[in-house]
């Protein structure tokens, strides 16, 4: 989760005539950690890719989940 000096929270929306259901969402940057990656590298190259931002200070890991998948264009 990319927060700004004032607490703000970066996220992206999809339109819905770009989501196979039609209805659009917002969401995190963010998607997988590479089998060789640490957490923090991840975060890092995933918001390099998706967003252009390469400097930026990475706070504590708040909170973790797993076992999360997300099915997109069939993939």
């Amino acid at each position: 989760m990319l927060l700004d000096p004032a607490g703000r929270v970066l996220l992206f929306h999809l339109d819905p005539s770009s989501d196979p259901d039609g209805r659009g969402y917002w969401y995190l940057p963010g998607g997988g950690i590479l089998p060789f990656e640490a957490v923090e590298a991840a975060a890092r190259r995933e918001l390099r890719e998706e967003t252009g931002i390469r400097e930026l200070e990475v706070g504590p890991v708040i909170g973790e989940r797993t076992g999360v998948s997300f099915t997109f264009r069939g993939r």
